[in-house]
């Protein structure tokens, strides 16, 4: 899937250039005893408006794994003005003030940046893939681009 605003395709050629990788914040939700459950459904909901918001570069919420009443989403903005923008927003303030009701100790909320970049494994695979596909199609496999 192509994503067509404008801000994602700069975003995506300013990284290839070594650029800044934007404001990331990773925020943790430390549920309280028994309301696990009733937190996924505000979480689910405020994935959608966020991912709209035209500074957005990803966001994604997390479950951990050895914990079931431990959250986190992380989110990365084009800057941090872009984050500040969007920490007044109305579904965000809403956001907050349903999750406050569930967590049993204060949000922690974390601003990073990134140190190492991992190389994409699409990529690499995308490559092997069309290479053992031409190999084993011959001429009759025609690239649809290079």
């Amino acid at each position: 899937m192509v994503d067509s605003r404008p801000h994602r395709q700069q975003h995506s050629a300013s990284a290839a250039a070594g650029a800044s990788d934007g404001a990331i914040h990773f925020c943790a939700f430390p549920c309280a005893l028994r309301t696990e459950s009733a937190a996924e459904n505000p979480l689910r909901e405020v994935t959608d408006p966020p991912r709209a918001e035209p500074t957005s570069l990803s966001f994604h919420v997390f479950r951990s794994t050895r914990d079931p009443r431990l959250f986190y989403i992380r989110s990365r903005w084009a800057d941090e003005a872009a984050f500040e923008s969007h920490a007044v927003l109305s579904h965000t303030v809403r956001f907050f003030e349903r999750m406050e009701q569930l967590v049993h100790q204060p949000r922690e909320v974390t601003r990073a940046k990134m140190i190492v970049r991992q190389s994409s494994e699409f990529g690499p695979r995308l490559a092997r893939w069309t290479a053992a596909l031409r190999a084993s199609l011959g001429s009759a496999c025609v690239p649809l681009m290079n």
